[in-house]
């Protein structure tokens, strides 16, 4: 019973922490905040964009977009 508790609580927290990531994307874009959207990607994150034809590989590439 305890497992399945944690379980759930951390699915819980796992949905909160996408929303506030949400959140804070939408915010550093409209804040026009280059940086502040590199931070929200992980170092080797992949950012597709514009129907997938466009893809960008790591952080530093994000950025430069």
């Amino acid at each position: 019973m305890h497992e399945d508790l944690a379980e759930r609580i951390a699915r819980i927290e796992a949905r909160e922490q996408i929303r506030d990531l949400v959140g804070r994307y939408g915010m550093t874009v409209d804040d026009r905040d280059i940086d502040g959207v590199g931070s929200l990607f992980a170092v080797d994150g992949v950012f597709c964009h514009g129907g997938n034809y466009v893809v960008n590989h790591g952080r530093a590439e994000i950025v430069e977009f």
